[in-house]
């Protein structure tokens, strides 16, 4: 069962119902120690105590009287959507007298964490395992024997979306965000996504509540979602398009002859093609800008299948350049993963102009997003802008507090060919010689499928991964003059092309 309803209508969004609850005829019955039985009745006799102390778990101090230890059924080292983790639970009383209790919870819980803040966003209760035995009740107290144990099953279905979602704006962050808890997961400082399967158990009197023993067991999510099909992906609103205009009709009233110069440099546009000299000579570049698709790559563990055959997938991009490759010194390859981190709600979708320039390796994030819309708010005053615009400068305010990180992956194995009739260069890139750029690829810990891999691109409301490739193009020691300004001119073609991390190609 779930703490709360999803915010928008499932029936509008075309999606499945929430996975069943009742778990197989073999999880319903559990031999146990504990005394005396608990009736059926006293289940569901639940009062709205057991709501808040439900809501007030994680303040509770744990007294850690009872031993408590976590067992996983068909363990899997990473999980999805629909899949069922189920196991056993033993509460163990290692002292010499009875211990009194009057509840127990099994929780399944996904929880983001930034800078020490902890925010629950997926909470799922095991109501057939829960116990509530009201305090003021004299009779049929739950008790736990002297030297004896008591085990529980527990049963839950992942979603295939998010059930206690605190955003009703954006469509894709009612999707499950993977877990990323380390630098395998190219994670980043003082910010992580965990998922755990958690237990409490509860004693009390007629004055408080204490908690007598509790314990977890974190699980690996991987989702997948087919962002070409689904309808929670499409149709978004809320862009930066979106709050392009919202600037345009509202910030001029404030100064249209700034507002008109501060659009002008903040407008994002899609380029996909780009001209330049050469000897004089003027030649043509054009890239993609849909997402290369690479299939995902689990970490090597006991858990998972030996030798992954996608650990030797050969990623291929084309671009079209019109100058010949005897012009070309060499084309060098990175893949590049973006994670951004926010303290509060990611207000609008972020899209791959936003952390990139086709033909720049030094524009970022920072550039395009942060530093332009400080500079706007210094011009024309925050106070202004919140005076005229509340909900603009409430956009402006959850921006600023995003932060990203670029890392960049060398890969090692590349080549490329080209075409003389169609002007196509392909390039071919082998997965299985990325590493961590900088840091020793002879360190097991810095190598793609063995110390980190690549998660599924994904945006949630605190967390965002996106990838791209960057190429350069070093052309032989001439100089290149260039007809726009986002050319890197240092002898060299800067391309970058989107990445998309799927289930399977």
């Amino acid at each position: 069962m779930y703490k709360s309803i999803i915010l928008k209508s499932l029936k509008l969004m075309h999606l499945p119902p929430p996975p069943p609850y009742e778990p197989p005829d073999d999880l319903s019955s559990t031999p146990s120690t504990l005394y005396p039985t608990l009736s059926t009745e006293s289940l569901e006799s639940s009062s709205n105590s057991s709501t808040t102390i439900l809501n007030n778990l994680k303040s509770l101090h744990n007294l850690k009287t009872i031993d408590i230890t976590i067992q996983l059924q068909n363990e899997k080292f990473e999980y999805k959507q629909g899949d069922i983790i189920s196991g056993t639970i033993e509460y163990k009383n290692k002292k010499k007298f009875p211990v009194n209790f009057s509840m127990i919870y099994i929780l399944f819980e996904g929880i983001i964490s930034i800078n020490n803040y902890e925010k629950v966003f997926l909470s799922m209760i095991d109501f057939n395992s829960f116990m509530n035995q009201p305090p003021s009740s004299s009779s049929n107290v739950l008790q736990l024997l002297p030297n004896t144990s008591y085990v529980k099953s527990f049963y839950f279905v992942i979603p295939q979306y998010l059930l206690d979602s605190t955003c009703g704006f954006i469509n894709q962050h009612l999707q499950l965000p993977p877990s990323l808890t380390s630098e395998r997961d190219l994670s980043v400082m003082n910010g992580n996504i965990k998922y755990k399967i958690s237990t409490y158990i509860i004693s009390s009197n007629t004055k408080e509540y204490l908690n007598i023993g509790q314990s977890e067991r974190c699980v690996r999510l991987v989702p997948f979602y087919d962002h070409t099909s689904m309808c929670i992906t499409r149709n978004e609103t809320f862009t930066y398009a979106y709050m392009f205009e919202i600037m345009k009709r509202d910030l001029m009233f404030i100064s249209k002859s700034k507002i008109d110069e501060s659009l002008s440099k903040m407008e994002l546009k899609v380029v996909n093609s780009l001209q330049f000299k050469f000897k004089k000579q003027l030649y043509k570049l054009q890239v993609p800008l849909k997402p290369i698709q690479i299939a995902y790559v689990p970490l090597k563990s006991s858990l998972t299948p030996p030798n992954n055959p996608n650990l030797n997938q050969i990623v291929k991009l084309r671009f079209k350049l019109t100058l010949p490759p005897q012009f070309i010194k060499s084309i060098k390859m990175e893949l590049v993963a973006v994670t951004i981190k926010s303290s509060t709600s990611i207000p609008i979708i972020v899209s791959n102009e936003m952390i990139y320039q086709t033909f720049s390796n030094s524009i970022t994030y920072n550039d395009i997003i942060i530093r332009p819309i400080r500079r706007l708010l210094n011009e024309l005053n925050y106070k202004n802008v919140a005076a005229i615009s509340p909900h603009l400068s409430s956009i402006f305010w959850k921006l600023l507090n995003s932060s990203v990180k670029y890392t960049p992956l060398t890969i090692d194995d590349s080549s490329y060919s080209y075409d003389s009739t169609t002007n196509d260069y392909d390039l071919k890139l082998s997965l299985k010689s990325m590493y961590i750029k900088n840091l020793d690829k002879a360190v097991v810990d810095n190598r793609f499928g063995m110390g980190f891999n690549l998660l599924p691109n994904f945006q949630s409301c605190y967390f965002i991964r996106k990838y791209y490739c960057s190429i350069v193009v070093k052309l032989n020691n001439v100089g290149v003059s260039a007809s726009m300004d986002s050319l890197n001119n240092n002898n060299q073609l800067c391309i970058n092309i989107p990445i998309e991390v799927v289930e399977n190609i």
